[in-house]
């Protein structure tokens, strides 16, 4: 994802290409990365609760347009 494609209130889903995606909306958009507020629990070690804001680069952002990809490797 590119930084020119997110919008503010943008759904999309964030982690490493390799790890936990997380399902999240765009608060802010910044010149280098994102600020996402996250939409539900994250982390297998410690636990992040909802609502913590990320700032995240695009690259590491999908867009939720179509339900959760198949990469995403939490349930719904």
């Amino acid at each position: 994802m590119e930084r020119t494609d997110a919008f503010v209130g943008q759904r999309v889903y964030f982690g490493r290409p390799n790890g936990e995606k997380t399902s999240g909306e765009v608060v802010k958009v910044n010149r280098a990365k994102l600020k996402i507020k996250q939409l539900e629990s994250r982390g297998q070690y410690s636990n992040h609760p909802e609502g913590t804001v990320w700032t995240v680069p695009p690259s590491l952002c999908t867009p939720e347009d179509n339900g959760r990809p198949s990469h995403v490797t939490k349930s719904p």
